[in-house]
């Protein structure tokens, strides 16, 4: 589990008015901050995180209380410190670390991002609302959308199934708070390697 609030540098105001943001697509009020020295996770956790990564194990999950692969909303998201970003995926990779699942929220609806990376794939499982839901937030683009959004009260339920015929299966769900499915999307553990 990361903390993204305690280390987390300035965020970059978007300057332009409402209308001009909602024309490009935006819901937030953030552009990215470039800035060399803008940080997410601060060197400690940095150092703490590769250091779990290259632990042996079949299946990872880094928890982010903002997402990380949607990159359009001009939210508070990763993406909006894209050097902290690009450091995490670069430290994916050079780790070599398998069986990597992110799980997100504070967007206040649920959807699956896949990003690809040439040689891996990620996927970030966002799950927010229990509370409080946002359809304008869900109309937001998201290129790298592959399930959702669902926009209701939800919780996300991670499944894995060990057995399944065709290699290890992780299965995400959005439930709603009556308990029906919103939306369900699978990969196998072999898709995260």
């Amino acid at each position: 589990m990361l903390d993204t609030r305690w280390f987390r540098g300035p965020f970059k105001k978007d300057l332009r008015s409402p209308e001009e943001r909602k024309a490009a697509g935006k819901v937030g009020k953030y552009v990215p901050n470039t800035d060399a020295n803008a940080t997410l996770l601060g060197e400690a956790q940095w150092q703490w995180l590769e250091a779990q990564l290259r632990q042996p194990a079949e299946v990872r999950l880094i928890v982010s209380s903002t997402q990380i692969i949607a990159n359009e909303k001009g939210m508070d998201e990763w993406s909006v410190f894209p050097r902290e970003r690009k450091r995490l995926f670069d430290l994916i990779r050079e780790t070599g670390a398998k069986g990597v699942l992110l799980l997100s929220g504070n967007v206040h609806f649920s959807e699956v991002s896949r990003w690809d990376g040439g040689d891996y794939s990620l996927y970030d499982f966002t799950s927010s609302g229990m509370t409080h839901v946002n359809p304008d937030y869900a109309e937001a683009p998201n290129r790298h959308r592959v399930a959702g959004p669902f926009v209701d009260h939800n919780v996300g339920l991670l499944e894995i199934d060990w057995e399944a015929q065709s290699g290890p299966m992780i299965g995400m769900k959005a439930l709603g708070v009556d308990g029906r499915v919103g939306f369900e999307h699978k990969v196998t553990l072999e898709a995260l390697q």
